[in-house]
């Protein structure tokens, strides 16, 4: 791939809106939104190119290393001896993640003709695409748009967004540099994170008070607070984080509108943070991979520091699962709400926007005898929310001792809103929404916080296979359970080489990893399997035209293969995943 020169550019951050509901209702996002934001805001990025100088290392024989008496040898020399990164990070986002292609497939076939479906010019420069596909906050009020259209950047503003990387390092991380219109005098993270802390640092207060002066060990609101940094060590905003694209977010401008899946748009997925964080190419060294001295000495030394313990993705997991249910009603109450302020407000969407609700609902083969009938329904014919959102949430409740149809009471008020109103009023759906918000937060704050433990992975595996033994599902709730079950047997310390056929026919009637995960028959280092699930899944070579350095030019991306995605939820047969479920549980000790 070509890459344009480093560019200096701005990231415009969204404004942060308050919601008009009633007075008695508590606030609306008692935690922070998962990106750093003040109001008016302009911040600068360095660009992945500043983030290269330390993540991406050259090998210790290249020729291009820098000669040891300059200032950048020694603090490359520091970087490689402190066993806190792997100097790799931005070598495997280039070469294998999947996220560096998100603007790349703006300018594929698939893109251009959902872009003539649309009305849509150049999918490359829509802030509707872009808001997702790229790491640029393209929806501020001062974005330059086309004369004649609101969607559409400007040549020359897309240029100022170095847009070619997709979805880099400072879309996850947040803009690097200090605001140029600074009210709360926040000082940007780029320069200061880079300075390494000794390995020898005593854990006494004098090794406290040295750890104060370095990066590493500042607290996360500090971070954030002080130098906008998102915090990606929280798993609840991590879900967040990842959600506002894999789900939805209007105060970022990220919604993939009904009109879009009916263009062409794949559909999104159902989502579980832990799943789909395993399955990215890692570029980064998880906290329990780290030197075992580093380790203590981050938990002594870090400010706020707490051990989250030894099973990090079953935490993941189901903080990730509670988290879910805020962003998705948020996005829920954001839309319905009239007074919601989107930029610019003439590209708001419309209530009922039907993206929110289950497309399985009406989209379906109608036929009799039939397998949707026979589910619970609270009123057949109304549009459904998604069950995906809520498949999994509960599980955490009983670790926390608290009533497992907590999730269910909570639910009930907008429940019925819906079943009595088709979509539900704007109004109504708002003021219901919100107390299940802020009920979510405390839970996600309180899973977080507590110490995680094998005993842990069991129960809640457990649970999860239990639920799937037990209940009639649609495909995405489903595959939900199935990759909960993956996740916990692998941190549950269960041998059990039998459930691998079990796993491998479930599999077979779902696509339940990004990539292509193969369990032998013969159920052989089942953990050791799940665990290098690697190989891309249905990748189809398609071109894609881009814009690069003022000239157009072709690269070859692989694209998922809508059809084979499609196919699966077509077929897919409850009875025959509630059956595989039954074997599973009957594999599992009993409590």
């Amino acid at each position: 791939m070509t890459v344009v020169p480093r560019v200096i550019h701005c990231w415009c951050l969204a404004v942060g809106c308050a919601l008009t509901i009633a007075t008695s209702l508590p606030a609306a996002e008692p935690l922070p939104h998962w990106f750093p934001r003040v109001a008016g805001e302009t911040r600068e990025t360095a660009t992945y190119m500043r983030c290269g100088d330390c993540h991406r290392l050259p090998d210790a024989s290249s020729p291009t290393l820098p000669r040891p008496t300059s200032l950048r040898y020694q603090v490359l020399n520091q970087i490689q001896e402190s066993n806190w990164i792997t100097k790799k990070e931005m070598s495997v986002w280039l070469d294998h993640d999947k996220h560096v292609q998100a603007y790349a497939v703006l300018g594929n076939s698939l893109s251009k003709h959902m872009g003539e479906l649309l009305g849509i010019p150049d999918p490359t420069r829509d802030r509707r695409c872009l808001a997702c596909h790229s790491s640029a906050m393209v929806w501020e009020d001062n974005v330059e748009t086309e004369p004649t259209s609101k969607f559409q950047l400007t040549a020359q503003q897309a240029d100022l967004f170095n847009l070619v990387v997709g979805v880099d390092c400072e879309g996850c991380h947040g803009p690097s540099r200090a605001p140029m219109v600074n009210p709360q005098g926040i000082k940007g993270w780029i320069d200061i994170h880079t300075a390494v802390p000794p390995n020898d640092l005593p854990c006494d207060d004098n090794g406290k008070r040295l750890a104060a002066n370095y990066w590493r060990y500042f607290s996360p609101e500090k971070k954030r607070d002080e130098f906008g940094y998102v915090d990606v060590r929280s798993p609840a905003t991590q879900t967040q984080m990842c959600l506002s694209c894999h789900l939805g977010d209007v105060k970022m401008g990220r919604i993939v509108t009904h009109e879009m899946f009916a263009a062409g748009h794949p559909p999104l997925p159902a989502f579980d943070v832990a799943t789909f964080r395993r399955q990215m190419p890692a570029h980064w060294l998880p906290f329990h991979k780290k030197p075992e001295q580093i380790q203590k000495q981050f938990l002594c030394l870090a400010e706020g520091a707490e051990n989250p313990g030894v099973v990090p993705q079953t935490r993941l997991l189901a903080v990730g699962a509670v988290t879910t249910i805020r962003q998705y009603l948020q996005l829920f109450a954001d839309i319905a709400d009239q007074q919601e302020t989107m930029q610019p407000k003439e590209l708001r969407p419309l209530w009922p926007e039907l993206s929110l609700y289950e497309c399985s609902a009406c989209h379906h083969d109608l036929k009799l005898p039939s397998w949707r009938q026979a589910r619970p329904q609270a009123r057949p014919g109304r549009p459904a929310m998604k069950e995906w959102c809520f498949t999994v949430a509960e599980f955490g409740l009983e670790l926390l001792e608290r009533d497992s149809q907590e999730l269910t009471v909570q639910m009930q008020p907008l429940r019925e809103e819906l079943a009595r109103y088709p979509f539900g009023r704007p109004s109504a759906s708002v003021e219901t929404s919100r107390p299940i918000i802020v009920w979510a937060d405390e839970l996600a704050t309180r899973l977080e916080n507590r110490m995680w433990s094998a005993e842990d992975s069991r129960r809640l595996l457990r649970k999860v296979v239990q639920r799937g033994a037990d209940a009639t599902l649609e495909y995405d709730s489903a595959r939900d359970l199935y990759w909960a079950t993956v996740i916990t047997l692998e941190e549950s310390g269960l041998e059990l080489p039998a459930a691998a056929p079990i796993l491998k026919a479930l599999q077979d009637q779902m696509l339940v990893a990004l990539h292509d995960a193969r369990i032998g028959p013969d159920g052989a280092d089942l953990q050791e399997i799940i665990r290098q699930d690697r190989v891309p899944l249905y990748p189809t070579p398609r071109p894609a035209f881009l814009r690069i350095g003022g000239q157009e030019q072709e690269l070859d991306l692989l694209q998922l293969d809508l059809q084979a995605v499609l196919k699966p939820i077509a077929e897919y047969q409850p009875a025959s995943v509630q059956a595989q479920f039954q074997k599973l549980l009957a594999l599992l000790p009993t409590e």
